[in-house]
């Protein structure tokens, strides 16, 4: 690997160990997430290492404990100078490019004697991985995602651009989601155990309205079924305010809320990256396109193969979808089949035993 290229002596003191740079465009949050989710791992494991966040302006939030925030003037893929004198201010160790970069800033960051990974959870972000221009100067490809919709043999074209750079490691993992914990859990702490979590997700377009369509289904649903259900806001959506039926959580951090939807009997989510967690974590999903162009694929995909059912994008649609799981025999039983089938491991672990490697880290 190349992370230890430069000596101490010749890193500044702006210099950090690991530099993330997640897409940030002005929808969609799944990247973002992945990355905190990381640092916060990393931190916990390594709490000497130093890392820094390079996130569009837009998507600002408040700094975090160990997790040093740069605010570039776009997502990392469009503010190439920003990102390229970041490079140069902090020269990383480990540089981890989530779902894009540009090949350029890759090479420079291995100029900089950085080593470089780039993360790919959707067939768009794979085929960036695998342009030969990046390739070139990748360490390793970290695969993100189930064996449906994140295929674990490798395309024609894939193969063929791993010839040209055969010393570049590939490696498929799991959804990358805190490990979850009995506590704290918001949503058992209102309901009891045995309830349905209904949650959107960070990528999903409408805002407040798509959560509005989410209250509503879970309404539908608890009245349906008897049973109990909460739902979780997503990022820039926040219903918690006022009273509701169905009581509604605003958004959670992601260990509070991996311990939510570990704790539930039925995920009702949106198509994005949660997919993923609750398939990993073995909950019997309702899924919905909501987000990015690969949503729709990915969810009819899953939905196809019997891994899980497919919702609408009304509130009617959506319960009925959920309410099937307790009024069909069967079907939950087949699902669970389909699932367990993927054999989906949670990918966190993998990720942190590849930086320990990359960085020549106790384990």
């Amino acid at each position: 690997m190349s992370g230890n290229a430069v000596t101490n002596k010749e890193r500044s003191e702006q210099a950090v160990d690991i530099l993330f740079l997640p897409v940030s465009g002005s929808l969609g949050y799944g990247e973002i997430a992945r990355c905190k989710i990381i640092a916060r791992a990393v931190s916990a494991r390594w709490p000497r290492l130093s890392m820094k966040l390079a996130i569009s302006r837009h998507q600002a939030g408040p700094e975090e404990s160990g997790l040093g925030i740069a605010l570039l003037s776009g997502s990392p893929t469009f503010d190439v100078e920003g990102v390229a004198k970041l490079l140069d201010d902090c020269r990383p160790r480990l540089v981890i490019f989530d779902s894009g970069g540009r090949a350029n800033l890759l090479r420079r960051a291995r100029e900089l004697g950085a080593a470089t990974v780039f993360i790919s959870s959707r067939p768009s972000s794979r085929r960036r991985a695998f342009s030969m221009r990046r390739m070139r100067n990748l360490d390793e490809a970290w695969l993100v995602g189930d064996p449906i919709s994140q295929p674990r043999r490798l395309s024609m074209r894939e193969r063929f651009v791993r010839k040209i750079a055969p010393a570049t490691q590939h490696r498929f993992m799991g959804p990358i989601f805190p490990s979850p914990q009995a506590v704290p859990n918001p949503a058992a702490d209102l309901v009891g155990d045995d309830y349905a979590l209904f949650a959107p997700g960070g990528g999903a377009t409408g805002g407040g309205e798509v959560v509005e369509v989410y209250r509503a289904a879970a309404t539908r649903y608890v009245r349906a079924t008897g049973r109990r259900a909460v739902v979780v806001c997503g990022p820039g959506a926040d219903l918690s305010a006022g009273e509701h039926t169905v009581p509604v959580i605003g958004q959670l951090p992601p260990q509070e809320f991996a311990n939510a939807l570990a704790g539930c009997s039925l995920a009702v989510t949106g198509g994005g990256s949660l997919v993923g967690q609750a398939l990993a974590l073995d909950r019997p999903v309702v899924a919905v396109p909501l987000g990015g162009s690969d949503q729709r694929a990915r969810v009819r995909e899953l939905a196809a193969a019997g891994v899980l059912l497919e919702g609408g994008r009304n509130a009617d649609e959506l319960a009925a979808q959920a309410i099937r799981f307790h009024s069909e025999d069967g079907l939950g039983t087949a699902c669970t089949e389909a699932r367990r089938a993927l054999q989906l491991e949670p990918g966190l672990p993998r990720i942190l035993e590849r930086i320990a490697d990359i960085l020549g880290l106790p384990s």
